[in-house]
Parts: structure tokens; C-alpha cells; sequence
């Protein structure tokens, strides 16, 4: 008999499974998979830190708007980077957005693929509003969403959400990966999809890495992590 396994659990309770097998005359194998790592890396990333991975998902101008003057926003990115977006949805554990992008865009957050799950749909801020199929997080606190996420065993959550939001996040160092949709547009003004992060020199900076790089339609998908000093 032999076992063969590629993501050893961190979790200290689940340890000592391959042990036990091996106490037990079966033959175990570890093959390190980076492929399967980054698959599980929302489970791995809760374990660890004991919160989940929250990617942050923006579609943006070349010049870094995500809507005009006017506020369209509809639409700055390609249907086919749309498109990707869903199959985005239907691989987290909950999507999260804000109550003013909510009343702006009214969005289902729904990936809209046939036989797919549905993730945990969460609007956050203290405005009274109707969101049907929307778990409301009637508060601003940042650490209520964390609080909730982990009592329903989010391991990955995605926000899709305005500067403002963002922001906060930001500023309190919780957003961990960062998924940018760049669109061949330029505005020269409008709204920005990050605002005022209380940095005022450069060696203060987010850093980022930079996972991979594709292009989607007519626009170019970037994944970053962010880079923790």
C-alpha cells in the first residue's frame, strides 16, 4: 500500500496523519506540488493567519479610473474579461462589497456559470438598504467582517468594491492579492480605485509582486500579492 500526498496540513490538530499511516506499514510519499500549494492557498493562508486570503478584484482605465467624471463605469473592461471574472466568483468562498457600490451598480456578484456555487455575498457599511440574498454587515469596523468571515470558514473571500473601500482595507494591511483588469482606456479624470493610504514617502510603499500576466480580450489581467515588510 502506498499514499502519496502534496500539501502537508499546518493545521496541528490534523498533524501526524502521515505517521500513523507509516506506523501502520504504509508506504507515504511527499511530492511537493507548487501548483496544488497555490490552489490551496486561501485554506493555507486561514490556517496559518488565522483569517482568509482576501484578493481584491479592480477593472481599471490605463490612467487608473474606475469611472468617468460623469460616473459611467459601464463598461471600462472587455466582456471577455468579464467573463473571466465569473469563473473568478465561482472559485472563492464569499464576495464582498460596500453599501454605496451596492446602491450604484444594484450587483448580483453571481458567477454566472451554469452548475456553479454560489459564494457568501456580504454588503458592508452602516447604511439601512435592502440586498436581498445579501448577508448586511451593518458597521464600518473592519474587524466584523474578518470576525464573521471566519465564523462561517471563509478561506478565500474576494472584494469587489470602490476606493473608499478599498482603502480601508488597505490601511489595515488585509488585502493580500490584488487582481487588476487593465482596460486600453484613457479618462484624465475621474474616480480612482484607490484613495489616501496615509503613505507619505516612498520607502512607506505597498509593494507588490507580480504572480502573472495575460491578456484577456483587449485588456490586460495582472495578479499581484502583496509583498508584507
Amino acid at each position: 500500500k502506498k499514499v502519496v500526498y502534496a500539501v502537508p496540513d499546518p493545521n496541528p490538530v490534523a498533524q501526524g496523519g502521515a505517521k500513523a499511516l507509516h506506523d501502520a506499514g504504509v508506504e507515504v510519499i511527499y511530492e511537493k506540488s507548487s501548483e496544488l500549494e497555490f490552489e490551496q492557498r486561501g485554506w493555507l493562508h486561514r490556517i496559518n493567519l488565522g483569517r482568509p486570503l482576501i484578493t481584491a478584484k479592480i477593472g481599471i482605465t490605463l490612467d487608473g479610473r474606475i469611472a468617468a467624471s460623469d460616473g459611467s463605469s459601464k463598461w471600462i473592461t472587455s466582456e471577455s474579461s468579464r467573463q473571466d471574472v465569473q469563473a473568478l466568483r465561482s472559485r472563492v468562498g464569499a464576495i464582498i462589497t460596500s453599501t454605496t457600490t451596492y446602491q450604484a451598480d444594484n450587483p448580483s456578484l453571481l458567477p454566472r456559470i451554469d452548475g456553479a456555487a454560489t459564494p457568501l455575498r456580504i454588503v458592508m457599511g452602516k447604511r439601512p438598504i435592502q440586498a436581498p440574498g445579501f448577508h448586511h454587515i451593518q458597521s464600518q469596523e473592519i474587524g466584523e467582517l474578518i470576525e464573521f468571515l471566519n465564523s462561517e470558514g471563509i478561506n478565500h473571500a474576494l472584494i469587489e468594491a470602490g476606493g473608499t473601500f478599498l482603502s480601508a482595507l488597505f490601511r489595515a494591511n488585509l488585502i493580500d492579492e490584488l487582481l487588476i483588469y487593465h482596460a486600453p482606456k484613457i479618462l484624465g479624470s475621474g474616480t480612482p480605485w484607490v484613495e489616501n493610504l496615509g503613505i507619505s514617502t516612498l520607502s512607506d510603499a505597498i509593494t507588490l509582486e507580480c504572480l502573472s500576466t495575460s491578456q484577456i480580450g483587449h485588456d490586460i489581467k495582472t495578479h499581484y500579492r502583496i509583498v508584507r515588510k
